[in-house]
Parts: structure tokens; sequence; C-alpha cells
């Protein structure tokens, strides 16, 4: 999986870069381009936005985390990790690959439930307007609204009226990386091409080239 970065943060798992040097040396070939490799847990992000974070409807992402609605608190939380995500959540639910029964959900997956204001793509009945973060305490955090503001849900409760998970497929094994001033890291796929710069011609031979 590729992810797109946030600002000077970008996600990556370097198992999905094919690399020919082993994950260790590829960490210090990226740290010698000025790389920090810095630790974010979605779930301590998810906290922050419910001790402090003000449910403000329709409000922009660069308003959060201080002032937040469903899908912008989401937004700003996964940016955090350095994983870029669509504003809406109907966007969220179709832009993350991978589908999971709501039994086997777990802290870091996105839950998509019917909300005040729906939308869906074609089918009527995948009605979609509501989101939150699973966390370690099979609960949910999520930016309710103006007058409940950001609460922590059992994710029980917050399923009742159906809804489905989806998640990023190895998000455990992926590096959240901090860009230097002087590189500008759109997406993880480029990381690929500067450790390849870093390589004896001898290690990268037997390297096919993506195009």
């Amino acid at each position: 999986m590729l992810f797109h970065g946030v600002g000077r943060r970008c996600a990556v798992n370097l198992l999905d870069l094919d690399l020919p040097v082993s994950a260790p040396k590829a960490k210090r070939i990226l740290k010698s381009f000025g790389f920090r490799i810095i630790k974010v847990d979605l779930i301590k992000e998810a906290y922050k936005c419910l001790r402090s974070s003000q449910y403000v409807s329709c409000a922009d992402f660069q308003r959060a985390p201080q002032a937040v609605n469903c899908s912008s608190m989401i937004k700003w939380i996964y940016a955090q990790k350095g994983i870029w995500l669509p504003r809406y959540a109907i966007e969220q639910s179709e832009y993350m690959p991978v589908a999971v029964q709501r039994e086997q959900a777990r802290p870091g997956d996105l839950v998509f439930v019917r909300g005040y204001r729906n939308f869906y793509r074609t089918d009527p009945r995948k009605k979609i307007g509501h989101v939150g973060i699973v966390t370690r305490r099979n609960t949910v955090v999520h930016a309710a609204n103006e007058k409940k503001g950001v609460v922590e849900t059992e994710f029980e409760k917050f399923t009742a009226n159906g809804g489905f998970v989806k998640r990023f497929p190895n998000l455990d094994k992926t590096l959240t990386l901090y860009c230097p001033k002087n590189r500008v890291i759109e997406w993880s796929g480029s990381f690929r091409w500067l450790i390849l710069q870093r390589i004896k011609l001898k290690e990268i031979k037997n390297v096919t080239i993506q195009k």
C-alpha cells in the first residue's frame, strides 16, 4: 500500500517499496537524506481530540484539531500518521481499501454509519453520514454533534443501526517519516527512488524498476 503524504509527513511501509536492501539499511539511507522517523499513535491522537476539540458543523480541515466535525477530525488524526484522507466520510469509506467484519474491528480502524446528513454512491441502502475511529477499549471516538462534542462511545452502541469497518493493510508496520525542509514527498512511492540513489549498482542489478 502506497500512501499520499500530508504536509511534511508521509507514511511508508518499506516492504511495499520492493527494495533490494534490508529495512534497517533503508532506514539509514532515509536518515542520511534528513528524514526523521517519528512515532505516531492514532489512538492517542484521537484522545487528544476527545479532550480538547470543539465540534463545529462543516469545520474545515485547516481548523483541526481545535474545531472539527466527524470527518475532518478523522482526516486530521490520520494526517498525524502521514496519511492523506479525503474530506468527507463517504469518500473516506471508499478510499480505505480493506473492508472487515465488525467483530474483527481493531484499534485504528474506521467505522462508518448513518448520520444526520447521509450520502451514497449508487445504492441508497448504503448511506454514509458519520465516521469514528476504533480504540483499544472496544469503543469509538467520534465528533458527535454540537451538543455532545467529541465523545467516546461503546462500539456496539455506535454500530447499533448497522455500519461497516474499513482499514489500511499492515498499518502496524507502517513508519511515519518527517521530511526535511529541502524536500517534499507527495507519496510514499518516492522513497524507493531516493533509496536507490544511494545503493551501489551491484546491489540493484537484479531489480526491475517499476514504470
